[in-house]
């Protein structure tokens, strides 16, 4: 009966320590740590390692033909490492470039240009919808694409650069005419006709008429020799003048007035 006392003295003595000991998390790593926690309750939080984001700032909208500006900014929870930046055109790349990133957001600009006579639209046109695309990798191997896309509109109606006739010619002979047109999205047809006309510039008959197709062509040199070769049917006196309308790949359409020449 000596030894109650005893283990009734130690109980006394170790219920104060028990019931001093602290909860909470006790991983020095953790948001939440706590340095004056002595038992772990399972509260640890932890920081989430997300990766990068991009967001494509520029171009927005249509776009014409010539520098084209893209940028964009990336941001991280981490440090940023590098990116690729493409423009691509009908799954073909226009413009590829690359670099380091530093800090946790960044922003980066760029320029290509759009000229419809790059080799790089021999086959392609140049109009329509072309493709942005960004790649950003962050220090931890992280990586993000994001993707957006802007238009180039043919709004432009095609171009006459040249269109005339001899001064004069003899009678008898052939009637050289020669148009050259201009489109970026292709030249499709020109159509010509021959007239006379009066000593006041107006329209009398119209005594040839030809229309030629084309492929695609950006720029066209038409040069007929009276169109279907016939034999020039005016005489000595009679003034001409010839018309011409072209037409490119998407309907649009522009006409034109030759010089006025006369036969002599």
């Amino acid at each position: 009966m000596k030894r109650l006392p005893i283990i009734l003295l130690i109980a006394a003595f170790a219920m104060p320590f028990a019931a001093c000991k602290k909860e909470g998390c006790t991983d020095a790593t953790a948001l939440n740590y706590d340095a004056d926690a002595d038992d772990d309750d399972g509260s640890c939080e932890y920081a989430v390692d997300l990766d990068p984001s991009v967001e494509i700032t520029a171009p927005v909208g249509d776009q014409d033909f010539g520098d084209v500006t893209i940028s964009f900014t990336a941001t991280d929870d981490v440090e940023l490492a590098s990116y690729t930046m493409e423009v691509v055109k009908s799954f073909e790349t226009l413009y590829e470039t690359s670099g380091s990133l530093s800090g946790t957001e960044e922003s980066v600009s760029g320029a290509v240009t759009i000229d419809p006579f790059d080799p790089f639209f021999s086959d392609i046109d140049a109009y329509g919808s072309y493709t942005v695309n960004v790649e950003v990798t962050d220090t931890d191997g992280k990586s993000v694409d994001e993707s957006s896309s802007f238009k180039i509109e043919d709004s432009a109606a095609p171009e006459i650069r040249e269109f005339t006739v001899p001064n004069s010619i003899a009678a008898g002979d052939l009637l050289k005419t020669t148009v050259v047109s201009f489109d970026a999205s292709g030249i499709q047809q020109v159509s010509i006709e021959l007239w006379t006309v009066d000593n006041a510039g107006s329209f009398i008959n119209m005594f040839d008429d030809a229309t030629y197709s084309y492929a695609d062509g950006k720029m066209e040199r038409t040069t007929i020799d009276n169109l279907f070769g016939f034999e020039n049917p005016l005489v000595a006196g009679d003034k001409y003048q010839a018309k011409v309308t072209v037409t490119d790949e998407t309907g649009l359409t522009v006409s034109g007035e030759s010089n006025v020449g006369e036969v002599q």
